[in-house]
């Protein structure tokens, strides 16, 4: 994150990774929310492909300063509605709003081999503010 925004000068930084669902305070978190406090881009965070159980928000999905996305099912897959594989909220401990906001799951990948696995590529980095 930090290289990102230091060397590269990134506005707004997307990430898909993450582990067990978390209440904010683990290290991956703690290091997204200060990093975002002291400069103004932005941390997009996929939610995560744990669901669909509540309570599946992992870290970094889980800080409170990441701008969680969560994913929605696009054309041909129930419309509008949440995707299966996304995790949801809201989040572990304190019951916090995460994911923040929601989106179409339209992400390519020419490296995966079935149409599955091309469609639970994360959302994120289609949401991100421009």
């Amino acid at each position: 994150m930090e290289w990102a925004v230091r060397d590269q000068h990134a506005k707004i930084v997307s990430m898909s990774l993450g582990d067990s669902p978390t209440d904010g305070t683990d290290p991956l978190s703690e290091a997204l929310n200060p990093a975002t406090a002291k400069r103004p881009e932005r941390r997009v965070v996929a939610a995560g492909n744990s669901g669909p159980e509540a309570y599946t928000v992992g870290t970094p999905a889980a800080a409170d300063a990441a701008l969680t996305v969560g994913a929605v099912n696009g054309p041909g897959k129930g419309v509008d509605q949440r995707a299966d594989f996304s995790s949801r909220g809201p989040r572990v401990g304190d019951n916090a709003i995460k994911p923040d906001l929601t989106a179409r799951v339209w992400a390519f990948s020419p490296r995966a081999r079935s149409r599955r696995r091309r469609a639970r590529a994360p959302a994120s980095p289609w949401t991100a503010p421009r």
